[in-house]
C-alpha cells in the first residue's frame, strides 16, 4: 500500500512492509531522483524536536520565560515556565498554557517587587 504526501515541493511515498513499519521514500517530483528513504520514526522524532527549537525560539522574545520540555513531551496543558531572579533570590512564578500569559506573570512580579528590572512588551 503506498500513501502519497506533499511537503516542499517534494514527493513523499509512504511504504507498507510485512511486518507493519513504515518508510517514506522522499523523490524529487521532476526528474524522480530518490533523495533519501527513512523510518516513519525518524520523521516523528525530528518533527517534535524542531517544534522544540521553534518554541524555545520563541520564549528568547520574553524574559523570565521558558518552555518546560517535559511538560510539553508529556503533552500537558501548562507548558510555560515564569522564573527569574532578582535582588539575589530566585523566584518561580508559575507554569502558564500560553507564552504570553507567562510573560505577563514575569511583568506581574516585578512590578511586585519594585526592581527596575525592564518589563516584557506584549
Amino acid at each position: 500500500m503506498e500513501k502519497i504526501a506533499r511537503d516542499l515541493d517534494l514527493k513523499w511515498i509512504r511504504h507498507t512492509n510485512g511486518n507493519g513499519s513504515y518508510t517514506w521514500n522522499c523523490s524529487h517530483p521532476k526528474t524522480k531522483e530518490l533523495l533519501g528513504v527513512y523510518k516513519e520514526e525518524e520523521l516523528e522524532a525530528d518533527t517534535e524536536e524542531n517544534e522544540i527549537k521553534r518554541m524555545k525560539k520563541e520564549a528568547l522574545k520574553y524574559t523570565g520565560v521558558y518552555l518546560h520540555k517535559n511538560s510539553y513531551v508529556k503533552g500537558q496543558e501548562r507548558i510555560w515556565e515564569c522564573r527569574l531572579q532578582a535582588d539575589g533570590k530566585r523566584y518561580y512564578v508559575g507554569m502558564f498554557a500560553t507564552i504570553e500569559e507567562a510573560a505577563l506573570a514575569y511583568n506581574q512580579k516585578i512590578t511586585e517587587l519594585g526592581t527596575n528590572k525592564p518589563l516584557n512588551l506584549i
